[in-house]
């Protein structure tokens, strides 16, 4: 390929994820020069998709403390279920005020369930209902 970009890249590293060879992904993730938050969430996401809960947590914790880019909605929904899977009501807690802070409640309402989601799933009820009474639009998922 005589000339790659960070498109080419994402799409290379997207295809191991999915199919299943994330050693590989991870392995071009770390060759890469330029990287971007769609970089980020492609392998928290693709991390997430195959299980591996604990190197989602572990990526998403690299991104946001040492990559310099900042988590966006994408992000968010696709660590936040990570969070509701291994119980890690901590990291959920940190996310839910930085998406308050970041104002993600108001307008990302997919950010919004994640954040009930995972509440639900640690137990915690009350915020699970706080943060639902506060958000100004709701949705309803139809689940069969």
């Amino acid at each position: 390929m005589p000339r790659r970009d960070i498109i080419a890249w994402n799409l290379m590293f997207n295809g191991f994820c999915r199919r299943g060879d994330v050693e590989s992904a991870i392995g071009l993730f770390r060759w890469m020069s330029e990287r971007s938050v769609v970089t980020w969430n492609s392998m928290i996401a693709g991390f997430a998709r195959r299980g591996r809960d604990a190197d989602a947590l572990q990526f998403f914790q690299e991104m946001w403390d040492y990559s310099g880019f900042e988590p966006d909605d994408a992000t968010l929904a696709a660590v936040l279920p990570v969070c509701a899977r291994s119980g890690n009501c901590d990291v959920g807690s940190k996310i839910h005020r930085y998406a308050e802070r970041k104002g993600l409640l108001k307008d990302a309402v997919h950010v919004g369930n994640s954040i009930i989601d995972m509440y639900c799933k640690c137990g915690d009820l009350a915020s699970a209902k706080s943060v639902f009474d506060q958000m100004p639009r709701k949705s309803s998922v139809n689940r069969p």
